[in-house]
């Protein structure tokens, strides 16, 4: 009696479990149909409230509205219409030929009113179209929509309504789908919060339209979002429920299943045992006991194993996803074969790269598709890397399947799974044709200009050394003949004012093609700049200008090149010198920054550079415009200048001081920052 009774507390607990099994499924088709509601009805109220944005950023007319509803229309295919009507009820537009011009009842489509401009759900509503609401008699009782409304507020004192028209049967269809394999005498029902029934599928149902209010979920539970219920006495039957609620809009699905299909499925699964506890009922204590044992066991460690596979399942589908979309992505043609040649995968890139869809090459090597010789390049260095392993980067002439030809560089790497074992080739292809021409034009274009500028340097010097000797001899021998001295004068300048031209458009050359090494040595800087300054002394003299060093007491070390380094302090000297005023002081100075940087100015007393040109004086050929009196050179010193710096590992820039004149600044590493005893200029 005991075993027995035990035997029975058993059985009735499994139908509570599957009576739990049973509300849990119901819940989770009550929340798929709520989801999928959901998402539907927000659709249309989102176009409800894009066309309402339309409407009130600028006027738009009845054929324009009617063109950008019936877009929206065929974008949204559980719609049925989209209409605009006025507060009277007056159809202004709409996708439906016959509501035009037609008068609606919008208190009937609305029961509580149109109040504000947020988009609302009314009820279910007997009829096909908006007009045939008034002669809904004719309509077939079954036949309905539900009207989603929009008011939109035109300006003060003007205001429509937009109306669009939601078929049930798109939530209808869809239900009915989930209902096939739910299980027998499953209803489906889908209302507003306040009661009013939208759409129901499955057995039983109630008519169209009726009012559910005295369901227990309208009576009793309505303060939850979601739930179940049951067994609970329902007409003549009991039944087991669910429902849940939408947390954005006023709807609630709720699903509801005979509690005597639970109840045929839990006879029909102890069926079995209790035959072989009338045989045994010994052993079927037993057995009962081992079962639920192994039940409740492999029950959990499926749960488990579940939630493994699942959460290994979601991350490895993430990190296909990613590796696919990266994979199609890059701009570099990518593909990727087996041990034995045959294409994996390829990429768009790949596709454009080759002409070739990845439908014709997937599984195939590149012998199946492409000429012997094509292929054997293709094939370069893939048997060493499967062996070997690592990567291999190397630049070919390929061949494309369209015929032409072009110039790539080419990337494998060896695929290797977590154990080491090779799986394949990951090979990467990148077009260089346009960069390998760009780059011979761009030799070809310094050869010629290096050419050019030795071959005019050397023509302009023969005839200069020959103007400035005879001009010399003149200003010799007619030194008694003022008029003829002063012209022999004019022409010897012009001539050293042209040889410097051409000093200049060597060193210039020489900068841009690296001809030479620069030879870099310890030197302070301090006594570079001393040595420039005792050097252009004759000049500051006549000017009547006073140089100021101020160079501090601790040495500058930084390794230059002496020569070079030389020439841009006394070509931005010179300049100062030139540019400044007589009787105006020209100052130097040099410090230490954070340890690191030489900084060296220079400051003078001119007229200042224009903000415009701080940086084009740097350019080769260009002036300022305070040197439009003449007084500049010829545009190159600067430049020079500024490659000499860069060559150095520093920079050059101008400034204006405020109190007037211009401050050019001079930028070194330190000594223990440059380390290369010779470096070569960069081109």
């Amino acid at each position: 009696m005991v075993v027995f009774s035990i035997a029975i507390g058993l059985m009735w607990r499994e139908l509570g479990y599957a009576q739990q099994r049973k509300l849990q499924q119901l819940e989770m088709l009550a929340s798929v149909m709520e989801a999928h509601a959901t998402q539907v009805f927000e659709s249309g109220l989102l176009a409800l409230d894009n066309l309402a944005a339309s409407l009130t950023q600028e006027p738009l007319s009845i054929s324009a509205l009617e063109a950008q509803q019936t877009y929206y229309l065929q974008s949204l295919p559980f719609l049925r219409s989209l209409a605009l009507v006025s507060i009277q009820g007056h159809v202004l537009a709409s996708t439906t030929s016959s509501d035009r011009g037609g008068t609606v009842d919008l208190q009937r489509l609305m029961p509580g009113g149109v109040m504000d401009q947020r988009v609302m759900i009314g009820p279910w509503i007997q009829g096909r179209s908006l007009v045939e609401v008034d002669t809904s008699a004719s309509i077939p009782s079954h036949l309905g929509f539900i009207p989603l409304i929009r008011r939109v507020q035109l300006d003060a004192n003007r205001s429509v309504v937009l109306v669009a028209q939601l078929n049930p049967d798109a939530l209808a269809t869809y239900q009915q789908q989930l209902l096939e394999v739910s299980g027998p005498g499953t209803h489906v029902l889908l209302s507003l919060n306040d009661g009013s029934l939208l759409s129901q599928v499955g057995q039983h149902p109630s008519p169209a339209g009726s009012d559910p209010r005295t369901h227990v979920l309208f009576s009793s539970m309505q303060s939850a979002r979601k739930g179940s219920y049951g067994p609970l006495k329902k007409f003549d039957e009991s039944v087991l429920g669910a429902w849940h609620g939408s947390s954005s809009l006023p709807l609630v699905t709720l699903v509801e299943q005979p509690y005597a299909a639970t109840q045929q499925e839990w006879r029909a699964s102890l069926r079995g045992p209790l035959i072989f506890m009338l045989l045994a009922l010994v052993l079927i204590v037993l057995m009962t006991f081992i079962a639920w044992r192994n039940a409740r066991a492999r029950e959990i460690a499926q749960s488990e194993r579940n939630e493994v596979i699942q959460a290994t399942t979601k991350r490895e589908q993430e990190q296909l996803a990613l590796t696919s979309q990266l994979l199609e992505s890059n701009p570099l043609p990518i593909c990727m074969t087996d041990m034995d040649g045959r294409f994996m995968t390829v990429n768009q890139a790949w596709e454009h790269f080759m002409g070739l869809p990845r439908e014709r090459v997937l599984g195939l090597r590149n012998s199946e598709f492409l000429p012997p010789q094509e292929a054997r390049a293709y094939d370069s260095h893939n048997e060493r890397l499967l062996l070997a392993g690592g990567h291999v980067r190397y630049e070919e002439r390929l061949h494309r399947p369209d015929g032409s030809v072009c110039d790539v560089q080419v990337t494998k790497v060896r695929l290797e799974s977590h154990q080491g074992q090779p799986l394949g080739l990951l090979i990467v292809k990148m077009d260089i044709t346009a960069f390998l021409a760009a780059r011979d034009l761009a030799e070809q274009a310094s050869r010629a200009k290096s050419e050019f500028v030795a071959n005019i340097s050397h023509e302009l010097r023969t005839p200069l050394q020959s103007i400035l000797g005879f001009s010399e001899l003149g200003m010799l021998r007619a030194h008694q003949y003022d008029k003829l001295a002063h012209m022999f004068g004019d022409i010897h300048a012009a001539g050293e004012r042209m040889l410097a031209l051409v000093n200049n458009l060597l060193d210039l050359g020489k900068m841009d093609i690296s001809i030479g090494a620069f030879k870099f040595e310890r030197h302070d800087v301090r006594m570079l700049a001393q040595e420039v300054a005792s050097e252009l002394e004759p000049q500051l003299k006549r000017k009547c200008q006073a140089l100021a060093l101020q160079l501090g007491s601790d040495p500058l070390i930084a390794k230059v090149d002496r020569v070079r380094f030389v020439q841009v302090v006394r070509n931005v000297l010179a300049n100062a010198v030139k540019f400044s005023p007589e009787n105006r002081p020209i100052c130097i100075t040099a410090a230490l920054q954070n340890n690191s940087r030489i900084h060296l100015t220079v400051r003078d007393q001119g007229p200042g550079i224009p903000l415009a040109e701080l940086e084009t004086v740097f350019q080769a050929f260009v002036q300022s415009s305070q040197t439009s009196d003449g007084s500049g050179g010829s545009g190159l010193g600067l430049a020079i200048c500024q490659k000499i710096m860069l060559a150095h590992g520093g920079s050059i820039y101008a400034a204006n001081a405020p109190g007037g004149g211009a401050i050019f600044h001079i930028i070194l590493p330190a000594a223990e920052l440059t380390n290369s005893e010779y470096v070569t200029t960069a081109p």
